[in-house]
């Protein structure tokens, strides 16, 4: 994109004729639109996740946007560049990028901190009540916290995936630092699970 965390239409139109490659100038207005939810003219990556959940209604259809396209949709955010973060969010994620990454706080201990059949996520009640407990010399606040949830669950499902916890804190970050971390963390848990195995 241009950098400046938003997409143009014709940004926008890069991507979809990826995806569908037959899809006509008009096709492609009318799917700006319906993200273009302020109607600026332009789509922040806060818009364009807010817009994907409005519900399909009974005809398989949105404003327009076939439940086919709605499907390809879902998955194409990763595609689109959303570089920058509003003010506010970019230093909330950059503050427990740094005091996360001081504790050795990997996304496998969040994960390990939920429910046991969700092991590829970490759920926003499980940070709202053990995160400060985890970094207790933080003095870290209930209204901190809320700030990470915001910036971090954008679509309000009350979860994250463990690969959206890293993308979003790597964004922020502008590095790949979060990813070694994970990558060195579930090493480390595989080596436990092999010794406790070899003991038994």
């Amino acid at each position: 994109t241009s950098g400046d965390g938003k997409i143009s239409p014709d940004e926008l139109a890069v991507t979809l004729r990826k995806f569908f490659g037959n899809l006509t100038d008009s096709r492609i207005k009318r799917i700006a639109e319906f993200f273009d939810a302020d109607k600026s003219g332009e789509i922040d990556r806060r818009e364009f996740l807010s817009t994907l959940q409005v519900p399909i209604d009974a005809d398989g259809d949105t404003r327009g946007i076939a439940e086919d396209e709605m499907d390809v949709l879902q998955n194409i955010e990763q595609e689109l560049d959303f570089t920058e973060f509003e003010a506010k969010e970019k230093e909330v994620l950059l503050y427990f990028d740094y005091l996360m990454l001081e504790n050795s706080l990997s996304p496998i201990i969040l994960t390990n901190l939920t429910r046991s059949e969700h092991h590829d996520r970490i759920f926003m009640s499980t940070l709202y009540e053990h995160l400060p407990a985890l970094m207790p010399e933080a003095n870290i606040s209930n209204e901190d916290v809320s700030d990470l949830i915001h910036a971090l669950d954008l679509k309000k499902k009350g979860w994250v995936t463990i690969d959206d916890f890293i993308r979003t804190m790597e964004d922020a970050r502008g590095s790949h630092i979060w990813i070694a971390q994970y990558e060195k963390q579930k090493r480390q848990e595989e080596t436990k699970k092999q010794t406790m195995f070899d003991i038994a």
